[in-house]
């Protein structure tokens, strides 16, 4: 393989999501393999106890990067290599052999996928691309994907209580919003991160919460009066009403693999849903900490009521998407309907001298 395949594999391959567009992972080649490794500077948040965001974010790379390989004639072998006592390790390594198979079909949507956070304008369950999601989701041995109209009231009532976890808890909201970049400057200089027009929020209330990410003071006034919380669950709840549905991919297993093969069943669940005019908003929080819960590596430290709102969330989304018996909430998103995302609302990529190493 030679350098202009390689840089342009990786190209496309950068450009899958990842939480909070911190981009915690860096990339070796040895040969023809590449390596990816997790970078902890990057990698470090509040919410990925057992590194099972991270699991996520690796599985969205890997699939973005075998979609890329196609477009070469190439097909990727994935080589899982996590070792949670060696973090500096290789996570997986992706081997590429020639083949006689097509480009994969979601290629022209690796380019135009993108985090969608504005409301949007309905859709309809009935719209192909939901079948065709669903059929990928038999391509991921343990993972399922189910779908539930937004309008379902037990299921936005524990959106809403999932979403005071933001400001119960000291550490998320500031860790998060570290990463939106509130000037122009910012977007172009660090490449990473949000731009605050991409959080579906007016300029005055992106002011509010620059002030919000700089000060305790005022994220200790602002916890008083509840007002806030009160303006984002009320964002939250239009966002949610005004969608086509939400979705929710669920596992049988806690290992750390099941969730890499939901990275990969969401991203192509995802690029497909872009491709047919339908945006995507990650909604993790009410089915990560589930997750989490199950796997028994809830932080102990986590508010107290909080806890008991994760702790009850399996019951709540087995009954709102009627899942059977096993399966183990993991990732949820929303989806509707919606128009291209202005530019300046989209998130940018480190370039690729800063996050490809030298040969191993």
């Amino acid at each position: 393989m030679n350098n202009a395949t390689r840089r342009r594999i990786l190209e496309l391959g950068v450009t899958a999501p990842n939480v909070d567009n911190a981009q915690p992972f860096y990339f070796r080649w040895d040969g023809d393999r590449l390596l990816i490794f997790r970078d902890g500077e990057r990698d470090r948040r509040r919410g990925n106890a057992g590194n099972y965001v991270s699991m996520v974010g690796l599985g969205c790379l890997v699939e973005c990067l075998a979609i890329a390989a196609s477009s070469e004639g190439l097909a990727a072998e994935v080589d899982f290599r996590y070792d949670a006592r060696r973090l500096d390790a290789p996570w997986t390594a992706i081997s590429f052999r020639g083949t006689q198979e097509p480009p994969d079909e979601l290629l022209p949507g690796l380019e135009i996928r993108c985090s969608d956070r504005r409301r949007y304008q309905g859709g309809d369950l009935s719209n192909g691309a939901f079948r065709q999601v669903r059929d990928d989701a038999s391509r991921f041995e343990g993972c399922s994907l189910y779908f539930q109209d937004p309008s379902d009231q037990n299921l936005l009532d524990y959106l809403l209580r999932c979403d005071e976890f933001l400001w119960m808890d000291k550490h998320i909201l500031p860790e998060m919003l570290s990463w939106v970049r509130w000037t122009r400057e910012a977007v172009q200089s660090t490449r990473d991160g949000m731009p605050w027009q991409s959080l579906g929020v007016n300029y005055l209330t992106s002011r509010l919460m620059r002030l919000v990410a700089r000060s305790e003071r005022f994220r200790r006034f602002a916890r008083r009066t509840g007002g806030p919380l009160r303006a984002q669950q009320k964002t939250l709840q239009e966002q949610v009403l005004s969608s086509a549905a939400m979705g929710c991919i669920t596992v049988q297993s806690t290992q750390p693999q099941a969730m890499m093969r939901v990275g990969r069943l969401f991203l192509r669940a995802w690029v497909r849903l872009n491709l047919s005019g339908y945006g995507v908003q990650v909604m993790a929080n009410p089915s990560l900490h589930v997750f989490q819960h199950v796997a028994g590596v809830l932080p102990e430290d986590y508010p107290a009521e909080s806890k008991r709102v994760f702790a009850d969330g399996a019951r709540v989304l087995a009954d709102t998407f009627g899942l059977p018996d096993g399966e183990i909430p993991a990732w949820m998103f929303r989806t509707g309907v919606s128009s291209p995302l202005p530019e300046e609302m989209r998130t940018l990529r480190l370039p690729l001298t800063s996050v490809v190493r030298p040969d191993a």
